[in-house]
């Protein structure tokens, strides 16, 4: 970590005073989308309330309730499932954390992390609870939003690309850039 610390901080001492303003007027991007300001309670309620939309609400107040238990009992727990409660715990506060810092909002961010709550929850409940709390879960999954296929064109997109070909049939590159105006200082 010092290594990497040392062999970065040029470019941080270069380009820092120009990527510190650019983040910070990232940070708010979102609301003018739709989504919640940082520093608000509905920016830190976002993920939680999309479990919950996911799974619903007694599956999802249940799996908390599980987590909440299986990291309780980790001192009785064989080292292995010890290991594998943390790391999912892990996974899932990390996550949570990171994209709820991000200011676009957005369920495809989040949905390969709701598997961790439930993998948490049900490694410690007694069986009946876990059956419980994975039939209901099971039922609310149905709920999972799919991602809008219509926001990349891709067939568009492709028969734009074999156009600009510098000949028909000729192989071409295609190279999709975000169009963020703060994601690059270069």
């Amino acid at each position: 970590t010092v290594a990497a610390a040392l062999v970065c901080a040029p470019w941080y001492a270069v380009n820092l005073p120009a990527v510190l303003p650019r983040v910070w007027n990232s940070m708010n991007l979102g609301a003018g989308e739709g989504d919640p300001v940082l520093w608000t309670a509905g920016n830190w309620t976002w993920y939680p309330l999309f479990v919950s939309r996911v799974y619903g609400l007694p599956a999802t107040l249940l799996m908390a309730a599980g987590a909440l238990w299986s990291l309780a009992c980790l001192k009785a727990a064989a080292p292995d499932a010890r290991r594998a409660r943390l790391a999912a715990a892990g996974w899932l506060v990390f996550s949570y954390a990171a994209w709820s810092v991000v200011s676009n909002k957005d369920a495809r961010y989040f949905i390969p992390v709701v598997a961790a709550l439930p993998a948490l929850a049900y490694s410690a409940l007694p069986t009946p609870a876990a059956f419980l709390g994975l039939a209901l879960a099971l039922w609310g999954a149905r709920n999972v939003p799919r991602p809008d296929g219509a926001a990349w064109p891709l067939a568009d997109i492709l028969r734009e690309a074999a156009r600009r070909a510098p000949s028909p049939g000729a192989p071409v590159s295609v190279c999709v850039l975000s169009n963020h105006v703060h994601l690059n200082t270069t």
